[in-house]
């Protein structure tokens, strides 16, 4: 999965009647594939990009936060995927991926433990993947 940064330059080039209305430097997350939906539906890259196109909107003007929350919310889906849950998953499969996770940002390696700010930044993101009904 990648992190990429919105940019309009070459715009014209597109075959667009207009220049798109992203901002500049907006977040956003690509599968190694280059697919946003499959089978079954979007993906949870897509799911995750529409809500970063909306923190402008959602009192997050700052572009450098659109990156932080784009970094936590692949960091989730990684994290997911590593322990073989699926994002859209029940809602115990979830809890419990969500305790593995807290533990490991909290004591696990160095480079990856979170202070208390940034655990709130990936509680918040964590709104835009919803919980199952299982």
């Amino acid at each position: 999965m990648e992190l990429a940064f919105y940019s309009s330059e070459g715009w014209e080039s597109w075959g667009r009647s207009g220049k798109p209305t992203i901002p500049e430097g907006m977040a956003f997350l690509v599968d190694d594939d280059l697919l946003f939906e499959d089978g079954r539906g979007m993906r949870a890259t897509a799911v995750a990009n529409e809500w970063l196109r909306l923190r402008p909107t959602e009192n997050c003007p700052a572009p450098s936060s659109w990156g932080t929350y784009a970094r936590i919310l692949r960091d989730w889906i990684v994290a997911a995927q590593l322990h073989g849950v699926e994002v859209f998953d029940t809602r115990d499969r979830l809890k419990a991926l969500l305790s593995t996770y807290a533990v490991d940002r909290a004591t696990g390696d160095l480079k990856q433990r979170l202070g208390a700010v940034t655990w709130n930044q990936h509680e918040r993101a964590g709104d835009v993947l919803p919980v199952g009904n299982g």
